[in-house]
């Protein structure tokens, strides 16, 4: 019987526990705060004329904007990441990959990148939808553009590392291309009984 593969909350609490225990000043989300005071910065030096109906042809517009950007970002990182599955699921390679103990490590960064990026759209979609309400305090429609802007950046923070993904595949390819056929042997043995 083969062991399941862990689900992305319980590869979350995994990562949480090891940048406790090893360094836990990781655990602060410096990027969220950065992203989320960036967007906050732009929303709230806005003009507030943004915000009303008289004004929707340009608010809807850098909302669909956004959207549209959020979009591009998810079909390109989600075609390389298609790429990335497809290397890491090699037969052999996806053997070496489990016996170093990345293989884990990949799935989680895969799957948060596929989560923030849905995440930021769908914040996108929200806030678009709370200014056409159009009966709401400019407090939340500055929120609610700080939040946008603060969840794309935040989005394309880790597109980028879907790269840095790609590229240590890329060395560890190239450590596993260079092990001779009794040491690839000896590392699926090594995964086959921890099953």
């Amino acid at each position: 019987m083969t062991k399941k593969p862990p689900t992305l909350i319980q590869a979350w609490r995994d990562d949480l526990r090891t940048s406790w225990n090893n360094h836990w000043w990781h655990l602060f989300p410096w990027k969220i705060a950065l992203c989320g005071g960036a967007g906050w910065l732009l929303a709230s030096n806005i003009q507030s004329a943004f915000f009303f109906p008289r004004r929707w042809d340009v608010s809807v517009a850098v909302y669909s904007g956004l959207l549209a950007f959020n979009a591009l970002t998810m079909a390109l990182a989600w075609s390389g990441i298609g790429r990335v599955y497809d290397t890491m699921s090699a037969p052999r390679f996806s053997s070496f990959l489990q016996y170093t103990g990345v293989l884990s490590k990949y799935h989680f960064t895969l799957g948060f990148i596929h989560s923030v990026q849905s995440l930021a759209a769908l914040i996108t979609i929200g806030s678009m939808g709370l200014l056409l309400i159009g009966e709401v305090d400019v407090f939340w429609d500055r929120v609610a553009l700080a939040s946008t802007v603060g969840a794309t950046l935040y989005a394309l923070w880790w597109a980028f590392s879907a790269a840095q993904v790609a590229r240590d595949l890329s060395w560890h390819y190239a450590t596993f291309d260079s092990l001779d056929d009794e040491q690839i042997r000896t590392i699926r043995l090594a995964v086959d009984n921890s099953k």
